[in-house]
């Protein structure tokens, strides 16, 4: 593979200088020269070297958990917002099923109040009735 120097502090070629083209014999780029060169003119990009395939492929782990945590707590917030809108619902219609059962309870009262008025009366015209009874014989 075919580099250009960029830097000369690097164990070049003796005579070499900065944009010089030379052939590092090897289709990886040596761990000493990275960052001192790039690839030559119509050269393709040099694999990274091994220890720096080892750390891309941790970023991009790293970068993929990092993604799927995000995925989970999206779907987790979601979730808590579908949870909270239900329970918004379920207080409302309680609500509505509250103040419905509060106005049956009120005309309820107000019918067991009439029943007991009624009931009263009748007693007091059954009181009067039975004292006329009693008066006359």
């Amino acid at each position: 593979m075919k580099v250009q120097i960029t830097h000369l502090k690097a164990p070049w070629p003796e005579g070499a200088k900065v944009g010089d083209v030379i052939d590092v014999n090897g289709d990886a780029v040596p761990a000493w020269a990275i960052g001192k060169c790039r690839p030559a003119p119509g050269e393709e990009a040099a694999p990274a070297p091994a220890g720096e395939q080892v750390a891309q492929d941790q970023a991009a782990a790293i970068e993929a958990l990092k993604q799927q945590a995000n995925e989970a707590f999206r779907l987790q917030e979601q979730e808590h917002t579908d949870q909270v809108k239900q329970l918004r619902a379920d207080i409302e219609s309680g609500g509505l099923a509250l103040q419905e059962a509060l106005t049956k309870s009120a005309a309820l009262e107000a019918e067991v109040a009439d029943l007991k008025a009624k009931l009263e009366a009748a007693q007091a015209d059954e009181g009067k009735a039975g004292k006329g009874k009693s008066g006359k014989a």
